[in-house]
This record gives structure tokens, C-alpha cells and sequence, in this order.
């Protein structure tokens, strides 16, 4: 369980202000914005991962988690856990008042008080753990929100990539068409061509030219969508990312660590978790309510009717003793608040096993997305060098006379079809990382973790889902001996 340290509310203030400038230095996926995540002590203590594109050109998005609207919507919203937390604790130690004449009065007084609420049954010390643990749950939901935007700009991103890359595709596809015309127009010319072949040409041309508007839309409002996510005006990013760049290759190895780390990696596991423990500190509060409570007060200084003789030891005053509260005759209310809390408790308990459980079921499927794509890969791109090697023969064959146009064409749309595939395989594999990012709640160091996936393995063993739980249980076995 939790275990708050003695200054949460600086901790929660380094925490909640700033934004950019963390520091990691492990890539996850080189693809998209730098988005450095704090490697920062408690409340936040699950390492991070850092979503980075190797093009210069983007160093102007590496505030983006601060240019967010959403993370500083959060951030503002967390600012209300401290004050509430600091009042929770406030009656640990003994407090003091110094006391003053507050305008003109014919009564002198000058002095203090001070009270000390005397923790017999725990209460004051179960109220200041659910306040921490409410304070630390905040955070936890803060550094989801980080996540989640992190995320998000990154398949943003990737799908920018996407659509840029089927934009060039589309117009390597248009010169193809162009050529294609051109020879089919001259053959047509003299007389060895129909003007079927003229015909079917022309329609490819026309069929490849539809495609680049469309492609063009989309990229823009990707760009702008890039742009909102961090905070941004529509259009500011085109300049920048105007160049066509290739989805990043995946890495070679990808460490994903025991399922029971996830407990300490994903901030809404941690978030639940405070929830829970809070609701716990909660029962012993209304526990602690049916007991007695003392408090010691005490009070001394000077009063006089003339202010002159504020000075005199005679003007002196001074008193202390207890003050008890016993809880009766409250009608049944104590009963009800602390069923109340146990039923509170018993939800927080079922809502973090709940999580638990979605967790796991998002890494397991992120895997298998993963896995999935990887064997789907080798598969595309083979499709793709044929339809290459298919279409240079039609077209070798055409310009000879040895094949109609119709080769040419069924050529040209096997590729068109396969370069289409491959890309979005491509991006597909890039997401699939993201949304394991995202699963394993934000990122993984390699030199902590005993579980590496590696392309090469997966694509010539077949590893899947089981060979990675046999894995799983083999380390975690080995772990727990």
C-alpha cells in the first residue's frame, strides 16, 4: 500500500507544474513528438517512456504535455487536493494563535492560545493516511491523463505519416499512369495499340488522380488535430511536417516485463489503489468516532482596561486544561457513517480488481495486435516485390508486343494495392506499440525487465501468446522461489 511521505504538498506542487522538463532517456518508439515524462519521486514513481521522432525539424512540440488543454485543465483541477490534505493534518501537532485587539475597544489584551487534539484511537492519524492517499490518487489520475495524451499524439502522428505516405504513393502511382498513357497513345498512333488500351489507361490515370485529394484532406486534418493536441492554432504544425517521412521501424526488442508489474507501472492501478487504501483509513475514522476525544487547550498573556498597564506582572492571565468529547445520544448517526465507509471500502476493493483485470486483458491484446502485425508483415512484403517484379514483366512484355494492356493494368492495381497494404500494416504495427505503451501504463526501462519479444524470433519461431505466458510463468516462477 501507499506510504505517503512528510511533504506531499510540495511534492504535489513539483509534480502538477511542471511539465517540460523531465528527464528519461530510454526511446520506446522513435515516431513522433518529444514527450518528456519526470522520472520524479513519490507521488509519481512508475518510470515513464519517451515517444521521440529523430527529425530535427520537431523540437518545437517538445513542451507539447504542457501545451495541452487537457493536461492543464488536470493539472488546475489537482491544485484543490493539497489545501483539502493540509487541513486533514493540520490538527497533528499543536496549534497556536497569537490573539490581538482588532480595533478600538476599552479592554487591553494581549497573548495567545494554542490546542492539541490528544490522537488516543487513531483518529486524527487514519484522517491524515485517507487525505494522502486521496492527494495521491489525484496525482495518479494526473499522470493518466499525461499518458493518455502522449498517446494520442503519437497515433495522431503515426496516422499524419500514414496518410503522407499513401499521399506519395498515390502520385509515384499518377507518373506510372502518366507513362502508361503516354505509351499506350503512341501505340495506339501507329496502329499497333486499340484505343481500348488508350481507354484503360486514361481511366487508371483518372482513378489515381481521385485518390490525391482525398489523401490531401486527410493529411491536413491530421496536421490540425496534431496541432489541437498540443495546444496549438489549426495550420501552425504544415511547415514543419511537410516533409514526407516513413513510419519509423519498429525495435528490434521490445521488453514488456511481468504482468505483476503492472501494479506499479499503471497510474490507474495506482490511482484505485490510493482509492482504496483511502476508503480503508476512512473505517478506522468512523471507528475512532465512537471513542472519547481530548483536546488540551491552553491560553496566557496580558489584558488590562488601560493599555499602559499591558506592561504590569499583574495584568498577567494563564489557563490550561482538557476538553472532552464523549459521542452520545448521536441517534444512530455513527452506526450509519461507518457502514457507510465499509460499503465504500468494499466498492473500492471491487473496482480494483476490476482495473486489475482490464489491464491485463490491454496488454494481452496489445500483444497479440503486435504479434499479429509482425507476421502479417513478412507476408506483405513478399505480395509487394512480386507485384513489382509482375508489373515490370507486363509492362517489359507490352512495350515489345508481347502482351495486351490489360496485363499492364491488372499489374498496376496489384501494386497500387500492395504498396497500400504494407503502409498500413506498417502504421498498424507502429499503433499496436503505442497502445502497448498505453497498456503497460506509460513505458518500461529495459535494464529492470527479464522479458524481451524480438521481431526476428516472432517472425521466424511464430512466438505468440502462449510461448510469451509460458514465458510469463517460467520468470515469475523462477521470481517467487
Amino acid at each position: 500500500m501507499l506510504q505517503p511521505t512528510s511533504d506531499d504538498k510540495a511534492i504535489w506542487r513539483a509534480t502538477v507544474t511542471s511539465f517540460s522538463g523531465w528527464s528519461h532517456s530510454f526511446t520506446l518508439l522513435r515516431i513522433a513528438l518529444a514527450l518528456i515524462w519526470e522520472s520524479g519521486e513519490r507521488p509519481a514513481p512508475f518510470s515513464g517512456a519517451v515517444v521521440v521522432d529523430t527529425a530535427p525539424a520537431h523540437k518545437e512540440v517538445d513542451g507539447a504535455a504542457a501545451g495541452s488543454p487537457e493536461c492543464a485543465v488536470h493539472s488546475l483541477e489537482g491544485e484543490e487536493a493539497p489545501p483539502w490534505e493540509g487541513g486533514s493534518s493540520a490538527s497533528v501537532p499543536p496549534s497556536k494563535a497569537q490573539v490581538a485587539p482588532e480595533g478600538p475597544n476599552d479592554f487591553w489584551q494581549l497573548g495567545f492560545q494554542a490546542n492539541w487534539d490528544i490522537d488516543l484511537w487513531g483518529r486524527v492519524r487514519r484522517a491524515r493516511e485517507a487525505a494522502a492517499a486521496n492527494l495521491q490518487a489525484s496525482v495518479y489520475d494526473h499522470q493518466a491523463v499525461r499518458i493518455a495524451v502522449a498517446a494520442e499524439v503519437a497515433r495522431v502522428y503515426l496516422q499524419l505519416r500514414e496518410a503522407q505516405a499513401q499521399l506519395d504513393i498515390a502520385e509515384q502511382n499518377k507518373k506510372i499512369a502518366e507513362r502508361a498513357l503516354e505509351i499506350a497513345g503512341t501505340r495506339e498512333r501507329n496502329g499497333v495499340g486499340t484505343m481500348f488500351d488508350t481507354s484503360s489507361a486514361r481511366a487508371q490515370l483518372a482513378t489515381v488522380k481521385a485518390l490525391i485529394p482525398e489523401q490531401m484532406q486527410r493529411r491536413n486534418a491530421l496536421m490540425n488535430g496534431l496541432a489541437l493536441l498540443i495546444g496549438q492554432p489549426p495550420r501552425t504544425l504544415d511547415k514543419r511536417l511537410q516533409d514526407v517521412l516513413p513510419v519509423p521501424p519498429l525495435p528490434a526488442r521490445i521488453s514488456v516485463g511481468l504482468p505483476s508489474a503492472l501494479a506499479r507501472n499503471r497510474p490507474d492501478i495506482l490511482r484505485v489503489e490510493a482509492r482504496l487504501h483511502a476508503a480503508t483509513a476512512s473505517i478506522g475514522l468512523a471507528k475512532a468516532d465512537f471513542y472519547p476525544r481530548i483536546d488540551l487547550r491552553g491560553r496566557g498573556g496580558f489584558e488590562a482596561f488601560e493599555s499602559g498597564d499591558l506592561s504590569s506582572w499583574a495584568s498577567r492571565f494563564f489557563s490550561i486544561g482538557p476538553t472532552v468529547y464523549l459521542p452520545i445520544f448521536q441517534g444512530g448517526r455513527l452506526e450509519q457513517r461507518l457502514a457507510l465507509t465499509e460499503a465504500q471500502q468494499k466498492t473500492a476493493a471491487l473496482e480494483y480488481r476490476s482495473t486489475v483485470l482490464q489491464a491485463w486483458h490491454e496488454v494481452d491484446n496489445a500483444l497479440d495486435a503486435l504479434t499479429g502485425q509482425h507476421h502479417q508483415y513478412a507476408a506483405l512484403l513478399e505480395a509487394y516485390e512480386q507485384n513489382r517484379t509482375a508489373l515490370h514483366a507486363a509492362q517489359s512484355s507490352y512495350r515489345h508486343g508481347a502482351a495486351d494492356y490489360l496485363s499492364v493494368l491488372t499489374a498496376q492495381r496489384s501494386v497500387l494495392s500492395s504498396q497500400t497494404q504494407l503502409n498500413r500494416n506498417t502504421t498498424a504495427a507502429a499503433l499496436s506499440l503505442v497502445n502497448l505503451y498505453k497498456a503497460l501504463g506509460g513505458g518500461w526501462e529495459p535494464d529492470d525487465l527479464n522479458l524481451f519479444i524480438t521481431s526476428d524470433a516472432m517472425a521466424s519461431t511464430g512466438l505468440d501468446r502462449d510461448t510469451i505466458s509460458a514465458r510469463t510463468h517460467k520468470k515469475m516462477t523462477e521470481t517467487t522461489r
